[in-house]
């Protein structure tokens, strides 16, 4: 994932919220070390490595990421893809459920996880707090995908500012969150020559800076849907938000007009 995590808990036990906060960092590196793309030793670099040769078989929490993302790319008409980096194509990975086992069908295929793992890794690291009976924290990995459990100690909500895919060092806006999920995805990040974000429709990458951010019950939904409705462009996006018939979503979209960032929530112009 590549990214910096961190963790802030509240309450009164501080030697006890040291002790989650720890333990919850401890399963973000774990998940780390399962789907990192860079890493030779984790477990998506061994099916990379295997897949194409033979059906390689995966434990029950790898199959049942893997099966969610091929559910997923469906669900967002394709515009979630896990191989969306690769020269192969998402229909090249077969998944056995009765042998637990996934199979490359071309040599030139490859999974990658990064439009995935941070809210991922977020929500799992949120379920440890949560069954340790803090009821108030708030993680992020690097700055862009963020789990609310609960509210602040005083009640109010966490108050996350939007930043300006324009401008970086910049806020334009913020929202609020309680027991949410929040990711923002941009075209373009500060010193980036090329964007790492596709359409997997034509299997180009995006060249126009815009930026999208959803607020959704979970980090994983966030992030899922902020890269997906980015790669859509705006108006598609509007008319995938109007279809949708399963959880909630917030979307903002965030582009420029006469040299000012200007903010958008699709959900109001279409009366959600």
């Amino acid at each position: 994932m590549a990214s910096l995590f961190e963790v802030w808990l509240t309450g009164e036990d501080e030697e006890h919220l040291t002790a989650v906060g720890e333990a919850a960092l401890d399963e973000i590196s774990r998940i780390e070390r399962l789907f990192s793309f860079f890493d030779p030793a984790s477990e998506v670099s061994r099916i990379n490595r295997e897949a194409a040769d033979r059906p390689v078989k995966v434990d029950v929490e790898m199959f049942g990421v893997l099966s969610d993302c091929l559910r997923r790319r469906g669900e967002t008409g394709g515009y979630f893809d896990i191989t969306i980096q690769s020269d192969g194509n998402i229909e090249d990975v077969v998944l056995d459920a009765t042998a637990r086992t996934v199979h490359f069908m071309s040599a030139n295929v490859e999974v990658n996880l990064g439009g995935y793992g941070k809210g991922y890794a977020l929500d799992a690291a949120g379920g440890v707090i949560r069954e340790q009976a803090v009821a108030s924290a708030l993680l992020h990995g690097g700055t862009s995908s963020i789990l609310a459990v609960g509210a602040q100690d005083d009640g109010t909500p966490w108050k996350i500012g939007l930043r300006d895919p324009y401008d970086e060092s910049q806020s334009v806006g913020s929202v609020d969150l309680v027991d949410a999920g929040f990711s923002t995805s941009g075209v373009f990040h500060a010193s980036q020559a090329e964007s790492d974000i596709m359409n997997p429709q034509q299997r180009q990458r995006l060249t126009e800076q815009a930026a999208c951010a959803v607020i959704a019950p979970t980090a994983l939904d966030a992030e899922v849907w902020s890269t997906a409705f980015l790669a859509m462009g705006e108006s598609q996006a509007r008319g995938a938000l109007l279809q949708r018939n399963a959880s909630p979503l917030r979307v903002a979209w965030l582009s420029q007009d006469d040299g000012r960032t200007r903010i958008t929530w699709l959900n109001e112009e279409i009366g959600q």
